[in-house]
Formats: structure tokens, sequence, C-alpha cells
């Protein structure tokens, strides 16, 4: 069982995201939508108004704009949080920050490899809507990466 957690633009999710979710998902789950219209909360407070409103033991933090393409994603999930080691559980993050600011994930170009971990992403070129491409970056071709950090594209807690 899982409660998701959304900080929306509005009071509820798309019907399609909502669609997205009951179908892939696989197990018992909520959605704690977080209506931030108004922009008056940062992430942090909406999230925070989230967790309080969660009623299950593992909480997801996710953007509005993702969809799911792997079914039973929720089982699958649960299975990582059998190791008591495991705390924390993402799909994109970085094996490295610098102390230097910047962007955690860099570029993509041989010659400036970051070891930033990522899954699948369809990407869509901002200044062409119908230009799209799948990209993978996993440097250590692993199913399952430690990472320093995880993007809050997509994370997930006890």
């Amino acid at each position: 069982m899982v409660s998701i957690v959304i900080c929306n633009r509005g009071n509820r999710i798309s019907p399609v995201l909502e669609k997205n979710i009951s179908e892939t998902i696989g197990i018992e789950y909520e959605v704690v939508c977080i209506d931030n219209s108004k922009n008056q909360y940062n992430i942090f407070q909406a999230y925070n108004i989230g967790v309080a409103k969660a009623r299950y033991p593992l909480i997801c933090f996710m953007h509005d704009d993702i969809l799911y393409h792997t079914i039973d994603w929720g089982k699958k999930l649960l299975q990582h949080f059998q190791d008591p080691s495991v705390g924390m559980v993402g799909i994109a993050g970085p094996t490295y920050i610098s102390k230097f600011p910047g962007i955690w994930w860099g570029i993509n170009h041989k010659d400036n490899q970051t070891n930033s971990t990522r899954q699948y992403n369809l990407d869509t070129d901002r200044f062409n809507r119908s230009d799209h491409h799948l990209t993978l970056n996993n440097p250590y071709k692993e199913s399952v990466s430690d990472v320093v950090a995880l993007d809050g594209l997509f994370f997930c807690i006890p």
C-alpha cells in the first residue's frame, strides 16, 4: 500500500495521470493531491502537507507530468523496501555531487560523464514539441544503483 503525494497546479490530478496510475501500479494506493494553483507553498511545504495526510506506510512523491510504463511498478517498489538497508528509492540520481554549485545531471557527452543514473526518459525538445527521443543513462549497467541524492521527479520513502 502506497500514498502518492503530488504537488499539483489544481485540486486534482489529470484524468490521464489518474488512469495511468490505476492501470500500472498493481497495489492498493491513494493519491494525495496538494493544490498549489495559487503558488502558496514551496515544494517542501506541499510535500509535508501531503505526508500529514498520507494513510499508508510507504510514501511516493512525484511530479504531475510523468506517466508510468512499467506494469505492477508498485509491487516492484515494495520489493526494494524488503531490504532493510534501503531507505529511499527513486528513478534518477547522481553517484557524486560536487561542492561547486551546478546541475547534478551535467551533460551527456563522452568526454564529460557525470556518472548519474537515470532510467528511461522520453524527452521532448522544448523548442520543437514534436521532437521526442528516448534516453537511458546507466553508466554502471546496473538494475539498481547506489546514489547520493535522488531527483524530485519520483522518489519513495517508508
